[in-house]
Formats: structure tokens, sequence, C-alpha cells
């Protein structure tokens, strides 16, 4: 079993421009607006390697700052070993 961790830094650049139309409550009309966002994170990452066996092995990682997180989970199965292929 292995086990890492640490930080990370995140920069994500957004630019969003909408133009359209809405109506709500009959009250139709247009509906526009433009944001430009650049944003700066620091955080951890983590993750768990666990070789089960010599044909099955699971991990999990993940991505934590103030403001986001993000797990994943894997496994990989080898065939070679798995199936005598």
């Amino acid at each position: 079993m292995r086990f890492w961790a640490g930080p990370f830094v995140q920069y994500t650049q957004v630019n969003l421009d909408f133009d359209g139309h809405t109506e709500i409550a009959s009250l139709t009309g247009p509906l526009n607006w433009s944001s430009n966002d650049d944003l700066f994170r620091v955080g951890g990452h983590f993750g768990l390697n666990w070789d089960v066996s010599d044909q099955f092995h699971l991990w999990v990682e993940g991505q934590v700052t103030a403001d986001s997180w993000l797990v994943g989970v894997g496994a990989v199965i080898i065939p070679q070993k798995a199936f005598g292929i």
C-alpha cells in the first residue's frame, strides 16, 4: 500500500460572454452579461494505491482547496495474470 500527499497550485482563467433573451412570468427582454475572472488557488493533493493482488489494484486520488474538491477512484485488472492470457 502506498500513500502520497502534497501541495498543489490551481490556476483557472474564465472568459464568459452571454447574449440571449428571457421570458419569466410574462416579462420578456434581453439578457446579457460578460465575466472575466482569473482564479488562483493553493490546495492539497492526496492519493492511496493498494495492490490487492498481482492481478488487481485499487487507487483513490483527490484534491482539496478552500473553494472546491475532487475525488477519483479506480481499479486495474491485469488480464495476463488474472485470466492467464
